[in-house]
């Protein structure tokens, strides 16, 4: 069934163009493009969740391999599926699409190439928390241990987000689950002008809103990692200081600080940026504005 035969029941109070029986508890958003060999796979893992109360928003933006057809037959079969197409504008704008249409209390993204176990939905669950956060393994089996089960808050939250802002856990939005209200009272969404890195800086936004965080220590998240990735990705010399300049107001906004992470993206940006300008005086421009820190 695709999203515009779904039957409209008047009074609805959740969403103006679907009705659900009950308050969904969780939003999962999958953007898609060209993900025809790996998009089965991640949405039967969802299908397949032990915790049964969610939707799954599919956003096909511009696929050509078939990927929104396989989209539109998941959704023909299970009602909790909503299936969104738009053009090709990025995954930041196929995430915010997600964004403007979920009803879930919490919100979550699956990347398309990813998959999760069973029991994945399962830990999200606590009231009075602002933010959760998941272990994952990589598709070789390697589990990522971050933390153990625990819940932060206070001046234990700050503490943990100063001393862990800058590692890999905070870098995608995979692996979270933010609260709905939060992104929406505050208008919370992806920076389209970025390719790379958009993940981060919502992230960033986000933290300056969290109280609270619940740690859960299970691994049921997998990131299926090409060895590859990062050759998709190639930066001029004005798009990487276009990001820092964002990345460094988006980090003085912070309610904490870490030079560790501020560090890392001056690093990163530096091995991403197209091997032709990487001179001396490009790697120096590029640093300046972290150097202050």
């Amino acid at each position: 069934m695709a999203v515009d035969e779904l039957t409209i029941e008047p009074g609805c109070e959740i969403c103006e163009k679907d009705c659900w029986p009950v308050q969904v508890r969780i939003s999962v958003i999958v953007p898609v493009y060209n993900a025809g060999q790996s998009l089965p796979r991640c949405i039967d893992s969802i299908l397949n969740q032990s915790f049964t109360n969610f939707e799954l928003l599919l956003v096909d933006y511009g696929s050509t391999d078939g990927s929104g057809a396989i989209c539109d037959a998941y959704a023909a079969r299970d009602s909790r599926i909503r299936v969104f197409h738009k053009e090709n504008g990025g995954v930041a704008s196929a995430r915010n699409v997600g964004l403007d249409k979920a009803v879930g209390d919490w919100v979550t993204f699956v990347d398309s190439d990813d998959y999760v176990l069973d029991d994945y939905f399962l830990y999200c669950m606590e009231e009075n928390i602002d933010l959760c956060i998941q272990n994952w393994r990589y598709g070789n089996g390697e589990v990522i241990q971050w933390h153990e089960a625990r819940i932060v808050d206070g001046e234990g939250c700050r503490s943990f987000l100063a001393e862990n802002i800058h590692t890999e856990m905070f870098r995608m939005v995979w692996g979270l689950f933010f609260r709905r209200k939060i992104l929406v009272d505050n208008n919370i969404r992806f920076d389209v002008r970025f390719r790379l890195g958009e993940d981060t800086l919502f992230v960033m936004d986000y933290f300056k809103f969290v109280k609270s965080i619940q740690l859960v220590d299970n691994s049921c998240y997998i990131y299926d990692r090409q060895d590859n990735w990062h050759n998709k990705y190639g930066l001029s010399f004005c798009e990487a200081m276009d990001y820092l300049d964002v990345f460094m107001n988006r980090y003085d906004q912070l309610p904490v600080k870490s030079v560790k992470l501020s560090g890392f993206v001056f690093s990163f940006i530096k091995r991403v940026i197209l091997t032709s300008e990487k001179s001396i005086g490009i790697r120096w421009a590029l640093a300046k504005p972290v150097l202050r820190y």
